[in-house]
C-alpha cells in the first residue's frame, strides 16, 4: 500500500499507561506494519510506516501519532501486526539506556475492523510497557493493549477545490434557486 494524504486509513499508536513513567524517552522503531484482509481473502496489505520512530513518553491517554496514511483495499480486516526492529528507553532515575524486550520481533493483536467507501478508518494500535520480577531483577517488556486499541470512522474530505471549506461545500452542494419570497427580499 502506498501513503497518500487523502488515504482511506490512517495508522496510529498510542501507550496505556503502566510503566511508561519510569521513562524519561521510550523510542520505538518500527519496519512495517501489516494488516490481514478477513473474509474470503485472506492476504496481508503491508505498508512501511512513514514516520518510523517515535517516542512513547509523549503518547500517553488519549495523544497519539499518525505514523502512516494511505490507501488500503476496502473490506474487512481481522489482525495487526507491526514489525518493530528496535525499543530502547532512558530510566528516568538513574539515566540507564534499556534495551525493552519483545516478545518477538513483531506485535499482532486480533482484532476486526472494517475499511468502507467514503470514509477514512483510523486505527489506533496501543503499546504498553511493563515491569516485570523484582527490584533487583525487573525487565521491562513492550506488549500490545488490545483493550484500548481499535478503529474510528470519520467522512472523508472533500476533493480539495483551492477554495474554503464553506466555499468548496456551496460549489458541491449549489442552495437551489428560491423565489425572492422565500430568501426575505421585499417584493416590488
Amino acid at each position: 500500500a502506498a501513503p497518500s494524504a487523502e488515504g482511506n486509513f490512517a495508522f496510529l499508536v498510542s501507550d496505556e499507561v503502566n510503566a511508561i513513567s519510569d521513562f524519561s524517552d521510550l523510542k520505538v522503531t518500527i519496519e512495517k506494519v501489516g494488516l490481514l484482509q478477513g473474509g474470503n481473502s485472506s492476504q496481508w496489505v503491508e505498508f512501511t510506516p512513514e514516520v518510523k520512530e517515535f517516542d512513547l513518553t509523549l503518547l500517553t491517554g488519549d495523544a497519539t501519532q499518525q505514523l502512516w496514511r494511505g490507501n488500503v483495499p476496502e473490506g474487512e480486516y481481522s489482525k495487526v501486526v507491526i514489525y518493530v526492529t528496535a525499543v530502547k528507553g532512558t530510566l528516568k532515575a538513574s539515566g540507564d539506556v534499556l534495551d525493552i524486550k519483545l516478545p518477538s520481533n513483531k506485535l499482532q493483536m486480533s482484532i476486526p475492523f472494517q475499511v468502507g467507501a467514503g470514509n477514512v478508518t483510523s486505527f489506533t494500535y496501543d503499546l504498553t510497557v511493563v515491569k516485570t520480577g523484582g527490584t533487583r531483577n525487573s525487565k521491562y517488556l513492550l506488549k500490545p493493549q488490545i483493550s484500548e486499541s481499535g478503529t474510528k470512522q470519520s467522512p472523508a474530505s472533500p476533493p480539495n477545490t483551492g477554495k474554503a471549506p464553506a466555499e468548496a461545500n456551496a460549489a458541491a452542494n449549489p442552495a437551489p434557486a428560491l423565489p425572492d419570497k422565500a430568501r426575505g427580499k421585499p417584493q416590488k
